[in-house]
Parts: structure tokens; sequence; C-alpha cells
């Protein structure tokens, strides 16, 4: 049931843990296959330093080499190996003055080679510009809030 091989690992133990308790949950509650999966994000707090965040990007760039390595090397198809918990993208919440997406990005190209997914909070307290940010520089697939798009007719026009 473990995708992971704990003992040679840069990841870390709690979060490889919280998948196979996942997975063991998700093979409990199964009676139909692939009805149902569910992956983790790792939340990056905006009010920690920035040579702080480079870790919490690194584990989940580390994690999501680790599943897909462990894929590979098992010949599990991709529907199987989307089954399997995972580490599947980086979130980054909090006041956003701390860190906005712009003064982010450069921490970010591990996460972009390794195509993670990113949900960003932005555009809550800030300007448009932070939700802009967020899509173009830190490849937010999702956006939280994104209150602050009312008052550009252009980024409202691009998110429609």
């Amino acid at each position: 049931m473990n995708p992971y091989d704990f003992e040679n690992s840069n990841g870390t133990l709690a979060t490889k843990l919280i998948c196979v308790g996942l997975e063991y949950g998700i093979k409990e509650l199964l009676e139909t296959p692939n009805a149902v999966t569910a992956n983790l994000l790792i939340s990056i707090k905006r009010d920690r330093k920035r040579e702080d965040i480079i870790p919490c990007i690194n584990t989940a760039v580390d994690l999501r080499d680790e599943y897909l390595n462990y894929i590979k090397n098992n010949n599990i198809s991709e529907s199987e190996g989307f089954m399997i918990p995972h580490v599947s993208g980086l979130d980054v919440a909090g006041i956003e003055r701390n860190n906005l997406p712009a003064e982010l990005h450069p921490f970010y190209k591990e996460a972009f080679e390794r195509c993670l997914l990113s949900t960003i909070h932005a555009g809550e307290t800030e300007r448009a510009q932070s939700v802009k940010d967020a899509i173009f520089m830190l490849n937010a697939s999702r956006i939280g809030h994104g209150l602050s798009i009312q008052q550009d007719e252009d980024m409202k026009q691009l998110i429609v």
C-alpha cells in the first residue's frame, strides 16, 4: 500500500504518512474503482521569510518526483497512478502584502519544471495586479479570493 520509500527520502515523513493514510481510507471506502481520490497541496504561509519558503517548495517537488518515479518504476498506468494519494501542488495563503506573487516568482523554478499545480490566494487585499501576477508569474491554476478583479476590466475579461 505504501508508495514511498521512507528510508531513502528527502521529503517529510509526516506528509508521506498522510498520503498512506489517505490511500488506506480511500481503499476502504471505495466500492467502485476510480470513484474517489485525494491529493495534497503543500501550503506556503506568506508570513514566513522568503528563504524559509524554499524548503516548502523543495519538499513538494521532492515528493512529486518520488510519486512519479514510483509510478514509472512499478509500471503503474496513469489512471491507476492517479488513485494513489500524492502531493499534487502548492498553495500560497496568508496576508498578501507579505510576499506578493511577483516576489515569490524566483522561488518557483523547480515547481514549474515539475508541473506542480498552484493555488494562490490573491486579490483579497491587494490590487488586481496581484491576481495577474499569480496567474502569469506563479502559474496559478486556481485563485483564492480574487476580489480586486472587479477593479480591472481587462482582468475580468481574462478570467471569464
